[in-house]
């Protein structure tokens, strides 16, 4: 203790305080040139990522409008599909008819030939 009471407080002496400082800016500088390569990774990341989010949306669409194109094409088949059996349904309905008139016409034909022979 120093006369009064106070105590003696060490001091380093002026040379080692520069030395220090200049170590923590070196380590500063470092740390900060570091940092910055982190930031520019990140931000080229940030972009890659955005990039990869558009092409993603542009698929997406894509996909859809495929989906909706297929659906469609589908529907198309599915209708044409049905009119084909309908018209066979049909057609085989009018060559029953027909096939009943010809029928019909020959025993009308066939009872007159009759009836002319009596």
């Amino acid at each position: 203790m120093a006369e009064g009471g106070t105590p003696v407080v060490a001091t380093k002496p002026p040379v080692d305080n520069a030395k220090m400082l200049g170590e923590l800016k070196l380590r500063l500088m470092h740390t900060k040139k570091g940092l910055l390569a982190i930031r520019g990774e990140l931000q080229r990341r940030a972009e890659i990522w955005g990039a990869a989010q558009e092409e993603i949306t542009a698929l997406e669409k894509m996909a859809s409008d495929a989906k909706e194109r297929i659906q469609k094409q589908s529907d198309q088949k599915r209708e044409e599909r049905k009119l084909a059996a309908q018209k066979r349904k049909e057609l085989k309905q009018k060559q029953k008819e027909e096939k009943k008139e010809e029928s019909k016409d020959e025993k009308d034909g066939a009872d007159d030939e009759k009836n002319d022979e009596n």
